[in-house]
Formats: structure tokens, C-alpha cells, sequence
């Protein structure tokens, strides 16, 4: 299993220069919203994933953790 955390963090700091939480919320975080729909594009190309859709769903870097997680588990099976 894959700790997806730290690669999210990591492309949000990179975005606005700021250290995350996990249970920051998105939306506070100082990513606008071109710069999360880049990092989600980033992170679908890394993990082979479809997470766009959900953005409108995740509140949190660590709801965006999870629904990675959860979309690996389905393909992985």
C-alpha cells in the first residue's frame, strides 16, 4: 500500500510555498482553484486514477489521500 500524503503535501507546498496538514482544508490552503486542478491532473498521471470528478467531494488533503487510496484498491484487485 501506498502512503499518499506525503507526495499531496508535497505538490501543495510546491504550488503555494506553504507547509499542509493533512486535515487542512483544501480551499484554505492558499491553492487556487487552477493550481489544484493541476495538481490533480498530476497526481491522476502519476497513479493512473480519475480524481477530478471528485474534487467537489474533498475538503481536506486527506480526503484526496483517501479517495486515491480507495480508487487504487479498486484497480489493484
Amino acid at each position: 500500500m501506498c502512503n499518499y500524503s506525503e507526495l499531496i503535501l508535497e505538490l501543495a507546498k510546491q504550488r503555494t510555498g506553504l507547509k499542509h496538514d493533512l486535515d487542512d482544508e483544501i480551499i484554505l490552503s492558499g491553492l487556487d482553484s487552477l493550481q489544484l486542478i493541476e495538481m490533480a491532473a498530476d497526481l491522476e498521471k502519476r497513479f493512473d486514477v480519475r480524481i477530478e470528478n471528485e474534487l467537489a467531494n474533498i475538503d481536506t488533503f486527506r480526503d484526496l489521500a483517501a479517495v486515491i487510496q480507495s480508487q487504487k484498491d479498486k484497480t489493484d484487485h
